[in-house]
């Protein structure tokens, strides 16, 4: 923004504070100087504005759930099409019809705030789904999981772009941290609108391990919600094998081998069945 000139921009998205409430509706035209800008910074919604300038519609949106369901489908080979069909079919039902994704788009928000975050939240919810299933949770419960697997980074948009941007091990200690907060962000975001508890915890937990190791409450063992360890399992696998950029991806097998090596953190019953979407013999 030049110094001195004012912006007019014309919000296409919802925009939401740390506390999951609208500050700026859909639809509205604003005007911004240097002195509305560094307000709009120091409450946290300056990126989400300048992120969503760009019209994300419905139709673009399907297909980058298509074209993300197809692309994680060829990984899976061991896993039968009618399983994962009926994943996929969950997770765009509550996607694109369920009332909490209509009343609050924050799946769009995510999409243009940080789009490896949307992709890599639909791989996280197949994976749960069908670790869930597989694992024998009721129906209501599975739904839930997808739910809480579909929103369980909804708290990086309160992230600044920059640091979203770096690779793990770029991060300095201040930018880790402020990272890290995405967990509790996320769950003062939908505070606003009523989601399973089920799914707000796995929210709140899902970077948690079993020997304390994570965050940010470093819960451990049983004080980690089950529902939220398996999407937990499912987001780790997927950041290790597809993350932002090629230097930071790990051969599929290896991840695999790491984290059945490390039964200290991840539950080893959960792990196998991860294992079986890979390898028929298992």
């Amino acid at each position: 923004m030049i110094k001195g000139k004012n912006e007019k921009i014309l919000i296409k998205n919802d925009i939401y504070d740390k506390y999951g409430r609208i500050y700026i509706t859909k639809g509205t035209h604003i005007v911004v100087d240097e002195e509305r800008k560094e307000f709009f910074q120091e409450i946290g919604i300056w990126d989400q504005i300048r992120g969503i300038e760009a019209a994300f519609n419905r139709e673009k949106e399907h297909k980058l759930f298509q074209d993300e369901t197809m692309k994680i489908k060829q990984r899976y080979h061991a896993v039968d099409e009618k399983s994962f069909n009926k994943a996929v079919t969950l997770i765009s039902d509550i996607m694109f019809e369920d009332d909490i994704f209509k009343k609050i788009p924050y799946l769009n928000t995510l999409a243009e705030y940080a789009t490896w975050y949307y992709t890599h939240s639909i791989n996280v919810a197949i994976t749960s789904v069908l670790l869930a299933e597989n694992l024998g949770f009721s129906k209501t419960v599975i739904k839930e999981i997808a739910i809480g697997a579909l929103l369980h980074d909804i708290g990086v948009i309160f992230v600044d772009q920059e640091i979203l941007e770096k690779i793990e091990w770029e991060l300095n200690e201040e930018e880790l941290d402020i990272k890290k907060k995405h967990c509790v962000l996320g769950v003062k975001a939908v505070k606003a609108v009523r989601i399973p508890h089920i799914s707000e915890v796995i929210i709140e937990q899902h970077h948690e391990k079993l020997d304390g190791s994570g965050y940010p409450m470093q819960l451990k063992g049983e004080e980690i919600l089950s529902e939220a360890h398996i999407v937990g399992i499912a987001d780790t696998f997927d950041t290790k094998t597809t993350y932002k950029s090629k230097v930071d991806k790990n051969d599929i097998n290896e991840v695999l081998d790491e984290m059945y090596n490390l039964p200290e953190r991840y539950n080893q019953e959960y792990i196998k069945v991860l294992i079986g979407f890979f390898h028929e013999d298992v």
